[in-house]
């Protein structure tokens, strides 16, 4: 299923973390990040703003609580 969500303007530069989520499937080409750590790259944690979609379907989670 594709949905189509209105991205907030301030999301274009990967700098201020608003976006961030985890990847849960697919895969991502990350092509900016000046806000996550290493750390958080390795837990899966991306910038959905600076993110493109490598594969067909990608499951992402934005409640990191």
């Amino acid at each position: 299923m594709v949905q189509k969500f209105e991205v907030p303007y301030s999301w274009k530069s990967g700098i201020c973390g608003s976006c961030e989520c985890v990847l849960e499937e697919g895969e991502v080409e990350l092509l900016e990040n000046e806000y996550l750590t290493e750390k958080e790259e390795a837990k899966g944690h991306i910038l959905a703003c600076m993110s493109i979609a490598k594969t067909k379907k990608i499951k992402l989670n934005f409640d990191l609580t």
